[in-house]
């Protein structure tokens, strides 16, 4: 999610990680930001501080309130880096200076990314683990062991097996 005001700036960075491999929503406030957060599971906010400054600080607290695993990245420039200070101090992930390198952007936003699968598996309640492991070990039972390893390794079963096709299709 980008947070900042509808500039040039911001709608090029849309547009360009829009076109790779990220689903990315545009807000221009705090509150509707929040709001995103708590409705959405949102893996990484950027944050423009040259457009928020101050309300930077009270996005990320309320971030952090609403209980989500939401990565914060802020983008800076040399009037706003004493915000940036405090966000990274309240817990940020990463401050990138403007001008950056678009590969930089992009490893930013992978690495932030990957935390908070990171951060989420950790704090995944007991009951939770449990089932999961539960429901691979069905799926083992039955032979779908590609699909119990997706299943402990946290990943969506992705498609059929050819196994599980063809009970479907009634061949077995």
């Amino acid at each position: 999610m980008l947070v900042g005001q509808n500039t040039p700036f911001m709608e090029t960075l849309h547009s360009r990680l829009a076109s790779g491999d990220f689903t990315v929503d545009f807000v221009q406030s705090a509150p509707e930001t929040s709001a995103m957060v708590q409705s959405k599971d949102i893996d990484v906010v950027i944050v423009n501080m040259n457009d928020l400054k101050a309300d930077s600080l009270q996005l990320l607290n309320s971030i952090k309130k609403t209980g989500s695993f939401a990565e914060v990245i802020t983008l800076s420039v040399q009037a706003t880096i004493h915000w940036s200070i405090q966000c990274m101090k309240l817990g940020a992930f990463a401050d990138l200076v403007i001008p950056f390198d678009n590969e930089d952007l992009l490893e930013t936003i992978r690495e932030a990314s990957a935390r908070k699968q990171t951060r989420e598996k950790e704090k995944k309640p007991l009951w939770r683990k449990f089932e999961e492991a539960m429901v691979a070990a069905t799926f083992a039972e039955v032979g779908e062991v590609d699909a119990a390893r997706e299943i402990v390794n946290g990943r969506h079963i992705s498609k059929p097996s050819a196994k599980r096709r063809e009970k479907e299709n009634g061949e077995v």
